[in-house]
């Protein structure tokens, strides 16, 4: 009877749950959309309106990604829990069951033995060496039934989150678009130039080249504070470098500037103050905006789904500039394969280059990858 007493007692003990790396994520999108939210709410009018709904937007979106990971490895989880605990439950089972069966037979017959009184003290040491064995393994499947309880409780947190994410983003993407239609747009850039332009580039490398020289005398701001922001500039999108810098594509062509993954994320921002010299379609590269934040610096933002400003603006550090659209095979000329997994974020690309007077820079060290 003691030894039931002590596999019976196993089921009830406590023990303690390591965060795991969904738990974490799940924390991480609650601090994301919590900060968006915040934001949405403070979200000031004047100037500096766009900015920081660009940013709200953003966060949401970055909130909601990390969910979405967070929820599929939670629910991967939970599944092999649920898989290990049955095969558990079945061995124990049957392990109890033969003890239970043994506990009620009469003492004096648990004393016989075939093989006489050594046969039974043999068979008592068994028993004592098997006991610690047991409880070890009924630990695990405890720690296992209180780990499936705490990754239910995520599951709740987390449809919470996305909910509440969901309705947020709705709610920013449409204070956004307001803001954006009741701002002041100044007159598009002439026409004919904007023409000529395009009509003499062979390829994005050129089009700069001569958008540059063309917009010399339009200055935005000091070259000087743009070059100490070199290392700070925050990404136009979080992501990370698919294709570095001079990296050839799948088709072998060389182009000057980074490709990012994006997962999860569509709002597009302006990493630093800049006028915008020119935005729309432009040979396989999609959408374009091409950014001026300082004499003789332009920064080209290519893959776009669609611009939301328009050629002459000036944008601020953290405005929206566009949207992106779910990548596919040579979309936006990248060279950049769909991805081979299915995830819970679809994944999208965007080019970046930076020149400084027409000359190509590598964009890398300029941003402040997190």
């Amino acid at each position: 009877m003691r030894i039931i007493a002590a596999l019976l007692g196993l089921v009830v003990a406590t023990g303690a749950l390591a965060q795991t790396d969904a738990v974490q994520q799940t924390e991480r999108a609650a601090r994301l959309i919590g900060d968006a939210a915040e934001g949405l709410a403070s979200a000031p009018r004047g100037e500096r309106r766009l900015s920081v709904l660009g940013r709200v937007v953003q966060g949401y979106e970055t909130g909601l990604a990390a969910q979405r990971s967070a929820s599929r490895d939670l629910a991967l989880r939970a599944d092999v829990l649920s898989a290990r605990m049955a095969q558990d439950r079945d061995r124990l089972a049957r392990l109890l069951g033969g003890l239970h069966r043994v506990s009620r037979a009469p003492a004096p017959l648990l004393l016989l033995h075939p093989s006489g009184p050594e046969g039974a003290a043999r068979a008592a040491q068994m028993m004592a060496a098997i006991v610690p064995h047991l409880q070890a393994e009924a630990d695990e499947l405890r720690a296992m039934m209180i780990e499936l309880d705490i990754v239910a409780n995520e599951q709740d947190r987390a449809e919470d989150l996305m909910r509440d994410g969901l309705a947020g983003v709705q709610q920013a993407r449409i204070a956004l678009r307001d803001a954006l239609d009741a701002r002041t747009v100044p007159p598009e850039p002439e026409p004919a130039l904007v023409a000529r332009l395009r009509a003499d580039s062979q390829n994005l490398q050129a089009f700069a080249r001569l958008l540059a020289r063309e917009s010399a005398a339009m200055a935005t701001g000091s070259p000087q504070r743009f070059e100490e922001a070199r290392g700070t500039l925050p990404l136009p999108a979080p992501g990370h470098v698919l294709r570095a810098y001079g990296a050839r594509d799948a088709d072998g062509t060389v182009r000057p500037g980074i490709v990012l993954g994006v997962e999860g994320v569509r709002q597009v921002t302006a990493p630093w103050t800049a006028s915008l010299r020119y935005s729309g379609p432009f040979l396989e590269y999609g959408q374009i905006a091409v950014l001026e934040p300082a004499e003789g610096w332009l920064m080209i933002l290519a893959g776009l789904n669609d611009v939301q400003r328009q050629a002459g603006e000036v944008i601020l550090a953290g405005e929206p500039v566009g949207t992106l659209t779910q990548s596919r095979g040579g979309v936006a000329g990248f060279g950049v394969e769909p991805a081979t997994e299915s995830g819970p974020n679809q994944r999208q690309v965007l080019y970046v280059e930076l020149r400084h007077e027409g000359v190509p820079v590598d964009p890398t060290p300029w941003f402040g990858f997190d």
